[in-house]
């Protein structure tokens, strides 16, 4: 793990990109244990969204890469399944072979938010829903 300073409070200190702050409890619910004990003095924490970055979690200068996440991080693995819907289980790959079957799985998930569904910000490890909204 290389340590350097980033340009601003929420940049990933590896690729200079700005982050997006998350709950704290996300990176208890998603980190094994080495990974809990390195974070747990943060004060803030972001998640790093470019998938070609190694940092998965930061707090100003400190991260910590996707491989101590206790799930596969589908946007941070380069060898498949990429698993892009935590609650569902839906890969990267089955998204876009559903893209012409109806409902497909995009909308399945469409559907499921728009009925209320929040389980999104507890299951995927960037604390938010797959569709990014």
């Amino acid at each position: 793990m290389i340590q350097e300073p980033s340009k601003t409070a929420g940049s990933c200190p590896l690729c200079s990109k700005p982050g997006r702050e998350i709950p704290r409890n996300i990176l208890f619910q998603h980190l094994d244990s080495d990974g809990i004990t390195r974070t747990f003095s943060w004060k803030t924490a972001f998640v790093c969204l470019q998938f070609d970055c190694e940092c998965l979690y930061f707090s100003a200068t400190r991260w910590l890469s996707h491989r101590h996440c206790n799930k596969k991080v589908g946007f941070k693995n380069v060898a498949p399944p990429h698993v892009l819907c935590h609650c569902f289980g839906y890969t990267g790959e089955e998204i876009m072979r559903s893209r012409d079957s109806r409902p497909s799985i995009l909308e399945e998930i469409q559907a499921y938010l728009e009925k209320g569904g929040h389980l999104c910000e507890k299951t995927n490890p960037c604390g938010q829903n797959c569709l990014g909204a």
